[in-house]
């Protein structure tokens, strides 16, 4: 069970890693994938969805991680936020 909690813990901590970056540094972010902003409220919504949803997942598969009997819903939770919709 070890080695699946260490994968979660990967997981949560690229999440959390991503999250600070598109908080951080928006502009850089935005420019890689071809987003331009035309006010500031797109800067704060860029920020808000990217950066605070992607920290949020991160810290709540960090929590799973650290916690033996939540390792299979972070597993879970995991894989629902990295397989694409259909």
């Amino acid at each position: 069970m070890t080695s699946w909690r260490l994968l979660l813990a990967l997981i949560a901590l690229s999440f959390l890693g991503f999250g600070f970056v598109f908080l951080f540094n928006p502009n850089e972010m935005a420019t890689m994938l071809s987003i331009r902003f035309v006010t500031n409220a797109a800067r704060t919504d860029f920020r808000a969805t990217y950066g605070g949803l992607e920290i949020g997942v991160g810290a709540f598969l960090l929590i799973c991680a650290m916690r033996r009997e939540f390792v299979r819903i972070g597993l879970f939770a995991g894989a629902c936020a990295l397989v694409p919709a259909l």
